[in-house]
């Protein structure tokens, strides 16, 4: 299995979610995830489930491939029930 360094490098976008019910994803609470933050270009599911990553990623990468891009979309609303 590749290293979490090796595919950021290769470009891959990597999202860290949760499978806790009810609760989302928030790295910056532990310190590993803090670390993590600031070493790789890792995206956060925050409240949003593993479906709605997937879809929102398809319809963002159809539009683009630069990281950049792409974080700005994923953190933009598009759902007034949703922090993203």
């Amino acid at each position: 299995m590749e290293k979490l360094e090796t595919l950021t490098e290769k470009g891959k976008v990597i999202v860290i979610a949760t499978q806790v019910m009810f609760e989302g994803s928030d790295m910056s609470i532990y310190e590993v995830g803090v670390k993590a933050l600031k070493k790789y270009k890792v995206l956060q599911a925050y409240d949003m489930t593993i479906e709605a990553v997937v879809t929102k990623l398809m319809w963002i990468m159809a539009q683009t491939k630069d990281f950049n891009e792409i974080e700005k979309k994923f953190y933009t609303r598009i759902n007034e029930d949703s922090l993203y």
